[in-house]
């Protein structure tokens, strides 16, 4: 069963990664969701909710107690609470990425980054320009917020058009 978990993980993964890459335009944008294991199943199942509303993407700064199998269990009881909401489970995009962590200065989660798709490294001249917010609020109230203040509020206008 372990392996299978695992199976699905790396499919999972693929997919999603596919799927944003086929997504993106020239003039695309990242809304990211920071995230972490220790925020409970319940308001991951929520964020991913969330995240699907606006074509976001939940990011973890690593695995469960360093473990891909604890990883992947955890993942499937984020799935199993989906489907107890009536939530289609195939909409959690979920993805570990330490390095966007250190490109956002993440800290604290929840954090919502709303981003122009053009990667920037670490320690890079790169010049991102982005809209963040920190706290227990939901995808909506980021969307709206970035809408009204921030610096990319034509493309939050946008996204709130068009949430599903």
């Amino acid at each position: 069963k372990e392996n299978s978990s695992i199976v699905n993980l790396k499919e999972d993964s693929m997919r999603i990664l596919e799927e944003a890459v086929g997504k993106k335009g020239k003039d695309s944008m990242n809304f990211y969701i920071f995230v972490s294991f220790s925020l409970g199943t319940h308001n991951l199942a929520r964020l991913s909710e969330m995240a699907a509303r606006y074509n976001g993407i939940l990011v973890l700064r690593g695995m469960k107690d360093n473990s891909l199998p604890a990883t992947a269990a955890e993942i499937e009881t984020i799935r199993a609470e989906l489907v107890s909401n009536k939530v289609n489970s195939s909409s959690l995009a979920l993805i570990i990425d330490p390095t966007l962590f250190a490109q956002y200065e993440i800290s604290v989660v929840p954090s919502f980054i709303l981003s122009e798709d053009r990667r920037c490294y670490v320690g890079s001249s790169c010049l991102k320009v982005f809209d963040k917010l920190v706290g227990n609020i939901s995808a909506s109230f980021a969307i709206e917020e970035f809408a009204r203040n921030g610096a990319l509020k034509l493309r939050a206008q946008e996204m709130m058009r068009s949430a599903r």
